[in-house]
């Protein structure tokens, strides 16, 4: 079956195959509420955090170029991100893949 019809086969080790029913109005609700946007923002500032405290000392200003665009609703989903907003931030990030390294201390 496809995938964009709703319906998916499942089937472990033998067992017998699963068919289930994804509720696509049901998660694009939960992926847009303000809970979801609540743990992405949280997400998205610790990122921030850790890429500040890991930027390059050698590299004036990069620890002030990390900031946080708050979640916003698109398509189907809610995004938050860290961005670059200065040179010596995305000279650094290009350098030494700041944003990346910070990603991986996260707590969620």
């Amino acid at each position: 079956m496809s995938l964009l019809a709703g319906i998916r086969k499942c089937g472990w080790l033998g067992l017998a195959d699963v068919d289930f029913k994804l509720n696509l109005k049901g998660l694009n609700e939960v992926m847009k509420s303000s809970e979801m946007k609540a743990l992405l923002d949280s997400a998205a500032n610790q990122i921030a955090e850790n890429a500040q405290a890991s930027a390059s000392k050698n590299i004036k200003g990069a620890s002030e170029g990390y900031t946080v665009e708050a979640a916003h609703d698109i398509k189907f989903i809610s995004i938050a991100s860290v961005r670059t907003m200065n040179f010596a931030a995305r000279l650094d990030n290009s350098r030494h893949n700041t944003l990346e390294k910070a990603i991986g201390g996260v707590q969620i």
